[in-house]
């Protein structure tokens, strides 16, 4: 089992959201989606927390997996400065 914690930076575009006087990435709504479809087929679990434009993650799982999930996190234009 691998648990990784990391915080990544959401790009900032004229396509995000306001709700609330809250900005919103217009992307973060596709993740959790995404998360909830295709992370219980490879066992992996988590939160993923958002505020002031940054991400908040934390990942368990499978070694392989959680590196796999990692490498695809990493490539998603959606994050910056993981």
């Amino acid at each position: 089992m691998k648990c990784i914690a990391y915080v990544s930076r959401a790009p900032i575009s004229r396509a995000s959201i306001r709700e609330h006087s809250v900005r919103m990435p217009t992307g973060l709504s596709e993740i959790i989606s995404a998360s909830r479809e295709h992370n219980p087929k490879s066992q992996i679990t988590g939160i993923v927390s958002y505020r002031e434009g940054q991400y908040f993650q934390v990942l368990e799982g499978p070694n392989f997996e959680v590196d796999k999930l990692m490498a695809k996190i990493a490539a998603d234009p959606r994050h910056e400065d993981i």
